[in-house]
């Protein structure tokens, strides 16, 4: 890998820093830095790619911040079969291989003391009637829930066709095995192995006791109507990003995407380590 895109966090960054240290090691070890065009700051010995082009040229990229910065790239590093190695600047870091400041990383890259990883993705559509309005790919979850405060919405939710939910609620989650220790996990879902290819539906806040989460395989088709009466507007979003707001007549499904995304690991961490790292002071 001597081709490396660094994706820095302005926010959790802004002086650049942790990002220059980073982009310093994989300089001195031979390899050529990419940037986004957009991030500020001069990195010495870094060429600049416009941001939707940089997985195009990278062969690998390193993602500065917390899980919010891998989901924001996760789609296009999956699309590009670009591999992601992201350090943790956040809380969580359930994504991330490596802590701040931790700049060995860089060297295990180099002398190949990795291994790959991949990870099940979600494919959203919205649809009217048999045709695409839009669509998403994300790689921890998918959301239909309430747009204004204070009121449920009315949902139903099918599997392959059959009506698994119908209920009134907050909203709904529909999670990877990745997605179930993030939203889904704070609505009150189970948690899944990552490597278990499988769909989990989480009702948010449902007003009623016999909702809970359903775990179903990853080949089914997971639909999501909004009835009537409409309380409330609903939106659906994916992996937390901006919220698309649903018409009437409107739809969401749900299904595996054809694509993975590639993950570094370089530790023999494994999963149930790692929960107990994350969250057993929570």
């Amino acid at each position: 890998m001597k081709n490396i895109a660094v994706i820095p966090n302005m926010e959790k960054d802004p002086s650049l820093a942790a990002t220059k240290r980073i982009a310093g090691e994989i300089i001195s070890h031979g390899g050529t830095v990419l940037v986004p065009c957009e991030a500020g700051g001069d990195i010495d010995g870094a060429a600049r790619v416009p941001t939707d082009e940089i997985f195009g040229s990278a062969e690998l990229a390193v993602v500065l911040g917390g899980d919010g910065t891998i989901l924001n790239v996760a789609s296009d590093a999956a699309e590009n079969d670009v591999p992601l190695l992201g350090i943790n600047f956040g809380n969580l870091g359930f994504l991330s291989r490596a802590e701040r400041g931790d700049t060995s990383v860089i060297d295990k890259v180099f002398a190949g003391e990795y291994t790959l990883k991949k990870y099940m993705m979600l494919k959203v559509f919205v649809k009217k009637g048999n045709e695409i309005i839009r669509e998403r790919t994300a790689l921890n979850d998918v959301v239909v829930e309430r747009a204004d405060y204070s009121r449920m919405i009315n949902l139903e939710v099918a599997v392959n066709n059959s009506v698994a939910y119908n209920y009134s609620a907050d909203g709904v989650i529909v999670s990877s095995a990745t997605g179930s220790t993030a939203y889904s996990l704070s609505a009150g879902g189970a948690i899944m192995h990552p490597s278990v290819e499988a769909i989990m539906i989480t009702p948010i806040c449902p007003h009623t006791l016999k909702a809970r989460c359903m775990v179903m395989p990853s080949e089914g088709v997971v639909s999501i109507n909004v009835k009537a009466p409409y309380r409330a507007r609903a939106v659906v979003s994916a992996d937390g990003k901006k919220g698309y707001p649903l018409s009437p007549d409107e739809h969401v499904e749900v299904v595996k995407s054809e694509k993975k995304l590639t993950l570094l690991k370089l530790d023999d961490m494994n999963f149930f380590d790692l929960l107990k790292t994350k969250l057993e002071d929570r």
